[in-house]
């Protein structure tokens, strides 16, 4: 695997819309930081055979990120209530 591969696959797969500093050590923290991310997401996404795109995992996670669930309960279906009301308004007449 080349540089250039490896620069492929970055710009593919991590998520780093600008850099925030101007030094090389700056841009280097972030990449590792980048990568980093996406390992550990790409872990927790293998471990709980949760079955989606590694993308869509970290957006659930980035969403959540101050929530004190545990990770699996993040990726579980929400329980919705159905209710007989569907949001219509209704008008009911008594005959006289």
């Amino acid at each position: 695997m080349g540089s250039g591969d490896v620069f492929k696959w970055m710009k593919g797969h991590l998520r780093i819309k600008s850099f925030w500093g101007n030094t090389e050590n700056a841009v280097r923290i972030q990449v590792y930081v980048a990568i980093i991310t996406y390992c550990t997401v790409a872990i927790i996404e293998r471990s709980y055979f949760l079955n989606r795109n590694i993308n869509e995992v970290m957006r659930i996670l980035g969403s959540s990120l101050l929530a004190k669930d545990f990770i699996v309960d993040l990726f579980l279906p929400e329980k919705v209530e159905h209710t007989q009301d569907d949001g219509q308004m209704r008008l009911e007449f008594e005959a006289c």
